[in-house]
């Protein structure tokens, strides 16, 4: 379903220069909370500068990752960036005048809008939104409520295009998606791909293990299938 998300995406007209800047912007949020999990209100809260390279004692290797100072209930945690996330970043950051490393302790913010502001104080102060551009003075977005209207639109845009190819069922699906409904997207890929349900929790940032065992629970047909193979003759 999230290809389906990104297909229909790509299939946007991006004839303007702010609709090109927010498709690399939304499909970079919409990777990131794929394949890290994150919670909306952790990313919105995130700089540019929280990610950085980590180091590994153990094999030399660096990896990069994301800070999360604002986790929940203010615990600070980290999560590792897939390299498909940082192209996306790279991409991102670049359409937005940045370069495509990121600069540790930089405090733009993480999520930017394609939108420019004014700074009181600068001289000369660029009149043309071309200029505003140039000097990289993008409104940032801080609202965990304005996220969810980013993706819930793509989502939203993704639905119409399935109901007309008939598919009301997905449609259905995405109709009633959000931000939180990557997290367990994310939770439940790695159970999938057996990853041990402590990593899982520790990856998600659960205090309790025993939220994270919500993923692992088998649904009557994984059921049916395993006694079919320890019954002869069916269940």
């Amino acid at each position: 379903m999230i290809e389906e998300v990104l297909e229909s995406m790509e299939q946007v007209s991006r004839a303007s220069v702010e609709k090109k800047l927010m498709f690399l912007r939304d499909r970079f949020i919409l990777h990131l909370l794929q394949f890290t999990g994150m919670r909306a209100s952790e990313v919105v809260l995130a700089n540019m500068g929280d990610v950085e390279l980590y180091a590994d004692p153990k094999s030399g290797r660096a990896h990069w990752s994301l800070l999360v100072r604002y986790g929940k209930g203010r615990k600070i945690g980290r999560v590792a960036l897939p390299s498909n996330v940082m192209e996306d970043l790279r991409a991102y950051r670049y359409a937005f005048s940045f370069p495509p490393e990121p600069v540790c302790g930089d405090p733009t913010a993480l999520i930017l809008s394609p939108r420019t502001r004014k700074v009181e104080g600068v001289c000369p102060y660029p009149s043309s939104v071309v200029g505003r551009r140039s000097q990289r003075l993008w409104r940032e977005i801080r609202r965990r409520a304005t996220l969810w209207d980013i993706l819930t639109s793509a989502f939203q845009g993704c639905a119409l295009r399935l109901r007309d190819a008939g598919r009301d069922e997905e449609a259905g699906l995405l109709e009633r998606a959000s931000t939180h409904w990557l997290r367990h997207t994310f939770g439940r890929q790695l159970t999938a791909m057996g990853v041990d349900v402590r990593v899982i929790a520790k990856a998600m940032r659960h205090d309790d293990v025993r939220t994270t065992m919500a993923y692992t629970e088998l649904d009557f047909l994984d059921i049916v299938r395993v006694l079919e193979k320890v019954r002869p003759g069916g269940v």
